[in-house]
């Protein structure tokens, strides 16, 4: 039997602190948790494919099409998404200026704000999660494209990225 099955972590945790004087001392601590776990299937909180690869980008667009089974998982079988549930993408430069955008189009995933560019600064990454069925972002002949561009910066940049979603 085969499956898929996981956890998504996203969470951010802060604490600041704060002395006033004797027996006055303040501490703030503030989490936002995004994260949560997906079963295999296709229903609400799950996920049955799985894409993850670490892709050079250099200053010519990269473009990944999650409809036209190019996309392959780790054991060889073609992907064909129609619902993206999870999607993370992380810049693995350290270097200053290295960036990564990911742009929107008129065929891209639906993920960003219209056809303004997610830049990606160096050691940034961003997970997107929707993990409900019918609210992931759709992938259909008119958004099926994930594009990653390094033209602003000139570099070649080392993007990992993973793309959980749904076959039906």
């Amino acid at each position: 039997m085969s499956g898929l099955s996981g956890t998504v972590s996203a969470a951010i945790q802060a604490t600041q602190d704060e002395t006033a004087g004797l027996s006055q001392d303040r501490k703030d601590v503030a989490r936002l948790d995004g994260g949560g776990t997906f079963a295999h299937g296709t229903g609400d909180d799950q996920c049955d494919l799985l894409y993850h690869d670490s892709v050079e980008v250099d200053n010519e667009s990269v473009a990944l099409d999650l409809s036209d089974g190019s996309l392959k998982d780790k054991f060889g079988n073609a992907l064909t998404f129609v619902e993206v549930r999870e999607i993370g993408i992380r810049n693995t430069s350290t270097t200053a200026g290295e960036y990564v955008e990911v742009i929107g189009g008129t065929d891209s995933l639906d993920v960003g704000p219209g056809t303004s560019p997610i830049r990606l600064q160096p050691g940034g990454a961003f997970i997107l999660r929707a993990p409900k069925d019918g609210d992931g972002y759709v992938v259909d002949a008119s958004h099926h494209y994930i594009y990653l561009d390094t033209t602003g910066s000139g570099a070649t940049v080392t993007v990992e990225l993973m793309v959980l979603g749904v076959s039906a």
